[in-house]
């Protein structure tokens, strides 16, 4: 079987992680060759092998040429450690705001790198984001508007239509609502099945 990669992507909060480790729960009794690659985790792998110390939350606020560097150096270790996977799946965001506007999750250099062959994106209504960025302890996250991350996701659509065009891999948008993350990971799933099969 020709190995597939699939990058599932969502804005924070969209709860593309847990649906992700839904799918991994999924896919372990059927014993099929799939792996899930947390982009930002590698990142922060390469910037430690590099030795920068940042944290995960810090990375949206290094310099553009530092973030440039460790997304291009993350996409090959990635693209090492899958040589022996069938179906990769990574973990990204489409966008990443900052300061200083919105930077692209998966420049041109990622995806060349990366060559997917399918697009997930992963949404929620806006306020149920709002409230699990508010809920979530874990993270460093800036206080944001509703009306922000309705721009936030509105943009991420622009920008996976841009990869979409640039690779020529088809998007698939999923809604994710609250509790809903095993139907979701059961979509993802059966999409998975039928790229399988090509």
């Amino acid at each position: 079987m020709k190995q597939k990669t699939i990058i599932v992507t969502g804005i924070p909060g969209v709860g593309k992680t847990t649906v992700l480790n839904e799918l991994s729960k999924l896919v372990e009794p059927e014993k099929k060759k799939l792996q899930v690659f947390n982009y930002g985790f590698i990142m922060l792998e390469v910037a430690k092998l590099e030795g920068l110390k940042i944290e995960r939350d810090m990375l949206r606020q290094v310099p553009l040429n530092i973030q440039q560097r460790l997304q291009a150096n993350a996409a090959i270790e990635i693209v090492n450690r899958s040589s022996n996977v069938g179906i990769m799946i990574i973990d990204t965001h489409m966008i990443v705001k900052t300061g200083n506007g919105y930077w692209p999750g998966l420049p041109l250099t990622v995806l060349e790198k990366l060559r997917p062959n399918l697009l997930f994106l992963i949404e929620t209504e806006p306020e149920e984001i709002l409230s699990r960025r508010t809920k979530d302890k874990t993270r460093t996250r800036n206080q944001v508007l509703t009306k922000e991350i309705k721009e936030e996701l509105a943009f991420s659509r622009f920008v996976a239509a841009s990869c979409s065009t640039l690779t020529g891999a088809p998007v698939i948008i999923l809604k994710n609502p609250q509790g809903e993350q095993l139907k979701v990971a059961k979509e993802i799933l059966n999409i998975i099945k039928l790229l399988d099969r090509e």
